[in-house]
């Protein structure tokens, strides 16, 4: 929005106040930062980091999408049990008077040992999933921004050596050998590398919910059966 309220003429000021930056997530502001500091254009600039931002905001839909089915999965998995043991009682079998016998309550205590593990496994898993992870598209902007700003390739390198590789050595040493240019380089390696992203996050998303089975199947169902199977014959017993 940015880029189009100042190629349309509207006072840097007054676009500032009207796009109001400071929704823009941290990196993004510190890519602007950075394009003042240098003297970069700035509309071609905002415009290529509108771009940039856009990927990322549709990867981050496809990313909560995708991990929404081993959530579910987990969520189904651990509550099974309990709400097998209700239904049980719902249907006149004895559960809740069969969980206050000696044999029933440690059962119970031993599904609601293996559920709490089951629920700190998946957790950690999930955690590890949604974790931030290394951002390579990051060089790829900062030099962008350098090569409009001017900067010699040399203080560029220097500049990014406190961030994740994305290549951007490679691009510039395969622009001194064809000639091509930088930019439509970078700008090619930016598409790609957010569509190998992307893919990458879903790829992971869908393998978590295969991993998930795991450890839940090797809790939960020993749960379900402890807090069902020993109630319900109490039950019958007493």
């Amino acid at each position: 929005m940015l880029a189009g309220l100042l190629s349309a003429g509207v006072p840097f000021p007054k676009a500032i106040e009207l796009a109001d930056p400071k929704d823009l997530p941290d990196k993004f502001r510190d890519f602007i930062v950075l394009a003042f500091e240098l003297g970069a254009p700035l509309v071609p600039t905002l415009s290529q980091l509108e771009v940039q931002m856009r990927h990322e905001e549709r990867t981050s839909q496809e990313i909560d999408q995708a991990q929404a089915v081993p959530q579910a999965t987990r969520t189904l998995l651990i509550w099974l049990p309990v709400v097998s043991f209700v239904l049980a009682q719902i249907m006149g079998l004895g559960t809740f008077s069969g969980i206050l016998h000696p044999v029933g309550a440690l059962a119970a205590l031993l599904a609601g040992a293996l559920l709490f593990a089951g629920y700190k496994i998946s957790g950690r898993m999930l955690n590890s999933f949604l974790a931030p992870k290394p951002d390579p598209t990051l060089s790829l902007m900062v030099l962008r921004i350098c090569l409009s700003a001017g900067e010699p390739l040399e203080k560029i390198r220097k500049r990014l050596e406190g961030y994740p590789d994305g290549g951007a050595s490679q691009l510039v040493e395969i622009s001194k050998r064809t000639g091509a240019r930088l930019s439509f380089l970078i700008d090619s390696e930016l598409e790609q590398l957010n569509q190998k992203l992307l893919s990458s996050r879903i790829e992971e998303a869908r393998k978590l919910s295969v991993r998930l089975l795991i450890p839940l199947s090797l809790t939960t169902l020993p749960a379900f059966l402890l807090l069902t199977l020993p109630p319900i014959i109490i039950g019958f017993t007493q």
